[in-house]
């Protein structure tokens, strides 16, 4: 694709994002808390989405036509970043290995169909490329490696930070690895080159949704790996756990410096590491019930939590213990609310007033409750657009460098929601 076309059409995400940043940008905890609904979402959204029911939820693309021409505008946004050919392409098979059942012993269906995948990836990139050697960076228990091992021939090490991992791989699948905490030292460089030089001048590399820093890592000891690695594929995933929320590529820190807007920030990059909107259209009411009481009364705890400076001593124990709890209505969580107080600071009595200060902040907000689901749902709309942006700045990283590397939906994304594959070739 022509150079000044990929600058635009990075752009124009750049842009799209931007504008509706007031979606992705925020603690969903502290929607309460900054009346972040109330003071953002338009007020013609919030007509026509306070009286969705849930069915309205999974018809929110098919009903775009009946909404706002704003609401349209942004749906359709969306629509047309996730599907946009010039920057992300469906990967063609030309067949997908059958995995032997000995193989598939102990996986999830996900997992069979990812590794089924995958395998086909790489072993077709492979023949193409004279590669018969594979280096897997985040191996695991050795899946990938076992079926490209016995079912395609391929020579494989895996590399896994987890000792017990490296030894399962071996044990239950005869897959060859090594224990190696992936970073960015000259040292970590020579231990991947020196493996990578014992398996032969023509390696490929793959990582099978390699969470946070180890994606970006991975990229840059690809560039350094001259003299024996031709390949890449690489799958990232959990963008939340990076140390950096900084792009990596000159051309999307030159749009944002034109453009003079700031990156992604935690929120962005949380949410790009979530479910896939159409995993999230799947769930059923009560899913949707559920998720929708358990923001809402975490962030009335948020509220709370903020209003009374003495409850900040037990601030992080309270929101731990709310994160894994569930309640069908606020009686059960005010009770519940006032019960770990009464453990974590037994000192203070006066129960009564936290009660009111409850009871008043739910009263403030319950009528935004109902927006609470239609709200998830523009989020959702949204998250795959973010993700594009950070894997179309890790692919600028590496065609700044001269290397050919393209992005390909390689998973079924309804079995496999992160499904997107960095495939670089050294040589065109």
């Amino acid at each position: 694709m022509d150079k000044s076309k990929v600058y635009d059409d990075v752009r124009s995400l750049v842009q799209f994002l931007e504008k509706y940043k007031w979606i992705w940008n925020v603690k969903t905890t502290e929607l309460f808390l900054t009346d972040h609904i109330a003071t953002n979402m338009p007020s013609e959204w919030i007509m026509i989405m306070k009286d969705w029911k849930f069915e309205d939820l999974h018809n929110i693309i098919d009903n775009k036509l009946c909404y706002p021409n704003s609401l349209q505008e942004f749906i359709t946004g969306c629509l047309n970043n996730s599907t946009s050919t010039g920057l992300v392409r469906e990967w063609t098979y030309t067949d997908i290995i059958k995995m032997k059942q000995d193989i598939a012993r102990g996986m999830k269906l996900k997992k069979q169909h990812e590794v089924s995948c995958l395998a086909s990836v790489v072993e077709e990139i492979c023949k193409e490329c004279n590669c018969t050697s594979l280096l897997d960076i985040g191996s695991g228990l050795g899946y990938l490696g076992d079926i490209l091992m016995k079912q395609c021939g391929m020579k494989v090490v895996g590399v896994e930070r987890v000792t017990e991992r490296v030894q399962s791989a071996f044990v239950r699948r005869d897959v060859p690895s090594v224990t190696i905490d992936i970073n960015e030292s000259q040292k970590c460089v020579d231990e991947i080159n020196e493996i990578c030089t014992s398996l032969g001048s023509n390696v490929c590399i793959t990582g099978l949704h390699c969470c946070g820093d180890l994606s970006p890592t991975i990229l840059h000891m690809f560039y350094k790996l001259i003299d024996t690695v031709s390949l890449l594929i690489l799958i990232p995933c959990c963008y939340h756990k990076r140390a950096s929320f900084n792009p990596i590529s000159e051309t999307i820190n030159d749009i944002l410096r034109n453009e003079g807007i700031q990156f992604l920030s935690i929120y962005g990059f949380r949410l790009a590491s979530e479910n896939s909107f159409e995993n999230w259209l799947s769930q059923s009411p009560s899913d949707h019930q559920q998720h929708c009481n358990h923001v809402c009364y975490r962030s009335i705890a948020e509220i709370i939590i903020n209003k009374y400076v003495f409850l900040s001593s037990a601030s992080s124990p309270l929101c731990n213990r709310l994160r894994k709890a569930r309640y069908d209505n606020f009686d059960n969580f005010s009770e519940d609310f006032i019960r770990m107080i009464k453990e974590l600071i037994p000192d203070f009595k006066d129960h009564a007033t936290i009660e009111g200060a409850l009871s008043e902040a739910y009263l403030r907000f319950s009528p935004f409750f109902s927006l609470i689901e239609p709200f998830t749902g523009l989020q959702m709309c949204i998250r795959r657009s973010i993700e594009l942006l950070i894997l179309i700045d890790y692919s600028l990283y590496l065609k700044e460098r001269g290397l050919n590397c393209q992005l390909f939906n390689i998973f079924d994304e309804k079995i496999s929601p992160h499904n997107i594959a960095i495939i670089v070739k050294r040589h065109n």
